[in-house]
């Protein structure tokens, strides 16, 4: 794989993580008619499976508009042309900074400000 497939891999897990999750939930969900005790959990089940589902929809809706903000070139970039990911703070007194998608370099803040 090139680099840019392992970005979007790398920006999709979020959203394919939670889809699995989903998929594991419908599929471990009790059957509702062997007792009536189980009833609430099983309609639980159901909910957090909605739950996650709509969760990955939305990870995967905001991944999408990354790269597609990547691709028109709107979004914050490294110099190898990746996407840069969240910011995340810098530790003893350091600059915050964020992560290249594509190459793993660190950029600092500094740098795309």
């Amino acid at each position: 794989m090139d680099r840019w497939t392992v970005m979007a891999l790398k920006i999709f897990m979020p959203s394919i993580c939670f889809g699995l999750l989903a998929l594991l939930l419908v599929f471990m969900a009790p059957d509702q008619t062997i007792n009536p005790l189980i009833r609430p959990f099983a309609e639980m089940y159901l909910w957090l499976s909605l739950g996650a589902m709509l969760a990955a929809l939305g990870f995967g809706i905001f991944s999408a508009y990354s790269l597609w903000r990547w691709q028109r070139g709107e979004a914050l970039m490294c110099n190898c042309g990746g996407l840069l990911g969240r910011e995340r703070p810098g530790i003893r007194g350091r600059t915050d900074y964020r992560t290249c998608l594509a190459c793993g370099r660190h950029v600092s803040s500094k740098d795309y400000n």
